[in-house]
């Protein structure tokens, strides 16, 4: 049954993920003019313009799309470059350890303890912040503590990337 329902040929990852880490990796090797580059499939229009948009917004690649200061951190950080600008930008800004806290918060399991189903309580249950401050009480009183340690952990390596 699951043959049938696949599709013939499958769309290639290429064409349909987020291209921000691939053209970071190019220009790292260089490359600056990448839809010249030799895709083996190339990448949608649409795909390639919102991963250029994004890195351009935070200044990993110039006008000219080369790999900047912050394009070269965010190679260096074990994360998804949206993810990884958080901790770039919150270096630069001077706030790094609640920016290495928000990186790890995202990157990790959620650290709200919630039943199977259970809805959200109150809108402030989505907000970051709520979540900081769970993490700033290690879980007093709320939170799945196993996720929280994790986040912890997390946040003490990417923590160690940005504070010398």
């Amino acid at each position: 049954f699951e043959e049938a329902t696949q599709a013939l040929e499958p769309i290639p990852e290429v064409q349909r993920v987020d291209l921000a880490q691939a053209l970071l990796f190019l220009g790292h090797l260089g490359v600056s003019d990448f839809n010249q580059f030799s895709w083996f499939d190339h990448p949608s229009g649409p795909l390639m313009m919102h991963a250029l948009r994004f890195l351009k917004s935070i200044k990993a690649l110039d006008d000219g799309n080369r790999l900047t200061e912050i394009g070269r951190k965010l190679l260096y950080y074990p994360l998804p470059p949206r993810w990884g600008a958080i901790l770039a930008l919150g270096e630069k800004a001077g706030a790094a350890e609640v920016a290495a806290s928000i990186a790890a918060l995202l990157s990790e399991k959620d650290i709200i303890e919630r039943g199977r189903g259970a809805e959200v309580r109150d809108l402030s249950e989505c907000d970051v912040t709520y979540r900081l401050g769970i993490l700033e009480e290690r879980g007093r009183g709320s939170g799945n503590r196993r996720a929280i340690e994790s986040v912890m952990q997390v946040r003490d390596q990417l923590r160690s990337l940005v504070i010398k």
